[in-house]
């Protein structure tokens, strides 16, 4: 009986544990010519299959992005731009209103994504590539003609 308790505990430690997934932390900036592509969003598509589902990582107004808890392999990489944000509407607010929360207005508002190659855009076109391994790592990711 206690042989019997002793197997059942052991296998019901070792039910969760099954193949861990390494995951990385991956940063890094985008640029077309030397300029930093702002306010996309990037789309990692795996290459290896069972490697998990599509990702999104948003990129900041200076070509930055970063995203932990990125499944370790290799990636397809998509950038899709922004048409950008002119803020918030204002009709209807007073002068001092709009005075008061000017920073605030200003502050949610944000430029197109400069202009990139179409082929960074589509997924079945883009050449652009990204291996993420375990632990920290930089990847700059830069577009071509």
């Amino acid at each position: 009986m206690r042989s019997v308790l002793t197997v059942s505990i052991g296998l019901l430690l070792l039910t969760g544990c099954g193949p861990s997934i390494v995951k990385g932390v991956v940063s890094g900036t985008v640029t077309y010519k030397g300029q930093p592509v702002n306010g996309a969003t990037l789309f990692l598509y795996p290459t290896t299959t069972g490697q998990g589902s599509e990702m999104t990582i948003p990129v900041d107004q200076e070509g930055a992005f970063r995203a932990s808890d990125v499944p370790a392999g290799d990636y397809k990489v998509v950038v899709q731009p922004s048409k950008g944000n002119s803020g918030p509407k204002t009709k209807g607010m007073t002068k001092e209103q709009l005075a008061q929360m000017k920073d605030q207005i200003d502050s949610l508002k944000s430029a197109a994504t400069i202009k990139i190659p179409e082929k960074y855009t589509k997924q079945e076109k883009s050449d652009l590539k990204m291996t993420v391994g375990a632990g920290e790592q930089t990847v700059p990711l830069e577009l071509h003609d």
